[in-house]
Parts: structure tokens; C-alpha cells; sequence
């Protein structure tokens, strides 16, 4: 069911698509205000389509949360680009930046939960694939006894190595900054079920 425009989440999102006068006047007060969240590359065109500029990018959102699915649907690992998310933290350090578990994000609870593994064994045993094998040693679906607040918990245990891609997008080194913002360098990161982030 559609909600009613007052209970959107981005109000006044029509204003910034009428006439470029407004446009140009009333989106950063919108930009500045706004909490955004999603996976990786949504954000990434968010802030390609929202905030192209290096003075637009100093009027970047308040709040950013990443929906993290901590690598278990890339077997090796993908490369991801970061470089959308480390150009708003180099031209305004008070946007808040944050990674959050793509299942609590997206409303999954325990007893929804399935891992990658036990989805992955369900297709060969539909297919008839009796030599099949996980490259997980073993089941990771929460255990079915596992409370709201327990689930939670065991999520952000998952996505801890994203710490590590925090600290690095987040980093105040000067010339890192500089280079950034001068879009001398571009950030990216590769990792998967098998690999830890580098």
C-alpha cells in the first residue's frame, strides 16, 4: 500500500524535482536534512545523482547508514566502490556514517533467517545434486531459540570486519583529504565468504 506523502520518509522530495530555481534553492536544505540508507551501490548513486559537486557535497546528509551484507553473497569477492562514500566524509566529516546489517535493515527476524549455505543446499537437493558442497564449513542461520535482542547482536557480529572500512573512509590523515577531494584517488574495497576485506 502507498503511503500518504505525509508519512514519507523523504518529504519534500518534489520539490527538488520541479524547476531548476528550485532545485537549485531548496535541495541542499534537503540534502542536509536527510537520513539515508541502503546498500552500497544505492548510495553510491545517491550521492552521484544528489550531490555531484564538491559544494553540494558540503551539504551532504546528515546521516548515512550502509545496509552491509557482510560479503556472504560473493563467493571470492566483489570490488565495491567506495569512493562516493569516502568524497561526502572528506568534504563534511559530520555526516554520521554508519554500517548496519542488510537483514536487520531490511526487517528479517530469526525464525526468517536463512543462510547462504542452507538456501544454496535446498537448490541442489531440488536439482538432484548429490555431489554438492558449501564453501561455508557450516549452517550460519540463527539458532531457532534466538531472542530480537540476541538477533541483533548476532548480526552486528557478522559485519565486524566493516569496522575496518569505517576507520578507512572515515580517516582524518590531511593528504588522504586532500586527495579525495580533489578526486585524485578513487577508495574500493574486495571482499567475500572466503577473504577478508583488502
Amino acid at each position: 500500500m502507498t503511503k500518504s506523502w505525509t508519512e514519507r520518509t523523504w518529504t519534500g522530495f518534489g520539490l527538488t524535482q520541479t524547476c531548476t530555481q528550485v532545485h537549485a534553492e531548496y535541495c541542499s536544505l534537503w540534502t542536509q536534512n536527510l537520513f539515508v540508507r541502503g546498500s552500497s551501490g544505492f548510495i553510491k548513486d545517491f550521492i552521484e545523482n544528489f550531490l555531484p559537486t564538491s559544494t553540494e557535497l558540503y551539504r551532504a546528509p546528515c546521516r548515512v547508514q550502509v545496509e552491509w551484507d557482510h560479503g556472504w553473497d560473493d563467493y571470492d569477492g566483489a570490488v565495491k566502490s567506495l569512493t562516493s562514500l569516502a568524497r561526502v566524509q572528506a568534504h563534511n566529516p559530520t555526516t554520521h556514517l554508519e554500517f548496519v546489517p542488510e537483514k536487520l535493515a531490511e526487517g528479517t527476524l530469526p525464525e526468517d533467517d536463512c543462510c547462504t549455505c542452507c538456501i544454496d543446499e535446498m537448490r541442489a537437493d531440488d536439482l538432484g545434486d548429490e555431489d554438492w558442497h558449501s564453501v561455508l564449513e557450516h549452517c550460519i542461520c540463527a539458532p531457532s531459540d534466538m531472542d530480537i535482542d540476541d538477533w541483533e547482536v548476532y548480526q552486528y557480529g557478522w559485519i565486524t570486519r566493516s569496522a575496518l572500512v569505517h576507520n578507512m573512509i572515515c580517516n582524518d590523515n590531511k593528504k588522504w583529504v586532500e586527495d579525495i577531494r580533489a578526486q585524485k584517488m578513487t577508495v574500493a574495497v574486495r571482499f567475500g565468504k572466503r577473504s577478508a576485506p583488502l
